[in-house]
């Protein structure tokens, strides 16, 4: 799941931009196995956005809760 929507509608859109084009070959892959259906891009809050434990600083409560639910 992803918390980006602007990268959820890259992944949905064929266009290019002038801010698209520098996409590098895994994110045309991206782009490829969504329009196949094998890869499904969803949004999801950041209240359950369990994968920011390894990439961001959070706060105690958040990081008990994703850690819980990783342990779980």
């Amino acid at each position: 799941m992803i918390d980006n929507k602007a990268v959820i509608a890259m992944t949905q859109s064929r266009m290019m931009t002038c801010r698209t084009r520098h996409m590098r070959r895994r994110e045309h892959y991206v782009r490829e196995q969504t329009a196949e259906q094998e890869v499904l891009c969803g949004w999801v809050s950041r209240d359950l956005q369990v994968a920011d434990i390894m990439t961001k600083y959070l706060v105690k409560d958040f990081f008990i809760r994703f850690r819980n639910m990783i342990i779980k």
